[in-house]
């Protein structure tokens, strides 16, 4: 058994930032709402660092009182079956550490004593004697490697090894302290976190990791009609193609732009115990594990992968790269679900590569019937390697684009690339 266990806050113990968020925006105006979309936005584009995604969120808390944070805290659900694993893990002996890189110290604080967990580490916000919020903060945890800095102090303080440290976090924020322990595990972990660890939990139940921790077999939660039905609904996106030609570039753009809308909205009532016709129901229904209580952004960033792909690319290629995100990624999904003996990559231990290359023939397949076939294997391929690769960014965005970007520039200049290619060999048989 592990001598310190270090649990990241938000994703794990409580709700996602993305939940957070929605119980935040409440308490600020909608132009300061709007604002702190942007700054998450452009921290998860890797735009902006964490620190300065944090400095600015919290300016936009000036002048308000800290216990907006704990009427935050106190309507947040916690993980099912939190208490009980940190109560088992101090049955145990075992050391446990709350690091969050959000939320201030009084939250993790109050966390802390709930969960009877050892060590405690958030945001230090600057206040006044009243409680009023200055808007400026500091503490090692928004500063770059922070959290492996307090890792690395609570380490030395105990006197024990990496080798007795075990991981639990969600976010690619937490892949600091991937080198100064001997278990990551990962909870309904993010791409870059999925593929840097083998051990990976699904779902909204804290006994899962507790097991692992244990030393038992990681029991997988792989419900696949639910898989089914979401890839289902994924490739039903290359229906847009027929409405582009219809109705033209311009009213895919509205038509886009409209039902990305209508589901924010509907991920909005929903989370607040409403719901809107036909989206709630659809997200309802294939929601998996935390996914019940959060906001699910990826049908948001995959409107924006079309929305992007077809305003900057003509439709012979943009054609290639809506096809190797719908039908490729959805296909290469399901064959690595489904296949038990399968080769993993070594990089990215969440794919593979029975599945990008039943991905790539598919997307290809599909795509020969709106141009070259040469051409749209190279776009597929392209797309579907993009897919495989642990990238900060959401490939319901890279996928399409870069796909469709090497389609136009093959698609235009192949002759020159093949000739180029056949001298290059020539050469090489001459020398």
């Amino acid at each position: 058994m592990f001598q310190l266990v270090v649990f990241d806050v938000e994703g794990v113990i409580l709700p996602r930032k993305r939940t957070l968020l929605v119980e935040i925006a409440q308490c600020l105006r909608l132009w300061k709402t709007l604002l702190l979309l942007i700054y998450g936005f452009s921290y998860q584009l890797k735009i902006i660092s964490v620190r300065t995604f944090l400095k600015k969120s919290y300016k936009l808390f000036r002048e308000q009182h800290i216990d907006i944070f704990y009427d935050i805290y106190y309507r947040t659900p916690k993980l099912r079956n939190s208490k009980d694993v940190f109560v088992k893990l101090n049955e145990l002996g075992v050391t446990t550490a709350l690091i969050s890189s959000g939320l201030p110290q009084e939250i993790v604080d109050e966390l802390k004593k709930e969960l009877c967990a050892n060590y405690a580490y958030g945001v230090q916000v600057e206040k006044d004697q009243n409680g009023t919020l200055s808007g400026e903060i500091e503490g090692d945890v928004i500063e770059n490697e922070g959290k492996k800095k307090i890792l690395n102090r609570i380490v030395v303080e105990m006197g024990i090894s990496y080798h007795d440290v075990a991981i639990v976090a969600d976010d690619s924020n937490n892949l600091q302290m991937l080198e100064c322990c001997s278990l990551f595990i990962g909870f309904n972990p993010e791409n870059m976190v999925a593929s840097k660890t083998s051990e990976i939990v699904t779902g909204n139940d804290l006994q899962q990791v507790y097991e692992i921790l244990q030393g038992k077999p990681n029991r997988k939660n792989i419900h696949m009609k639910e898989i089914f039905l979401r890839k289902l609904i994924h490739s039903t996106g290359a229906l847009t193609l027929l409405f582009l030609k219809l109705y033209g570039l311009y009213y895919t753009q509205v038509l886009i732009v409209s039902i990305m809308a209508l589901y924010i909205l509907s991920e909005y009532l929903r989370l607040k115990g409403g719901s809107l016709p036909f989206f709630t129901w659809l997200t309802r229904l294939i929601a998996l594990g935390l996914e019940e209580t959060n906001i699910v952004t990826t049908p948001i960033w995959y409107a924006l992968g079309f929305l992007i792909t077809y305003t900057l690319f003509p439709f012979p290629y943009a054609a290639i790269g809506i096809l190797t995100l719908t039908l490729g990624d959805a296909t290469a999904s399901i064959v690595g679900q489904t296949l038990n003996n399968k080769h993993l990559y070594p990089f990215n231990k969440s794919k593979s590569l029975e599945g990008t290359i039943t991905g790539i023939f598919v997307a290809t397949l599909c795509c020969s019937f709106f141009f070259d076939p040469y051409v749209s294997l190279i776009g597929c391929s392209v797309g579907m390697i993009i897919e495989t690769l642990p990238t900060p960014f959401n490939d319901n965005i890279t996928i399409p684009f870069l796909s469709s970007l090497v389609s136009l520039l093959f698609g235009k200049y192949w002759k020159i690339y093949t000739l180029s290619l056949l001298l290059y060999v020539k050469q090489l048989l001459w020398a």
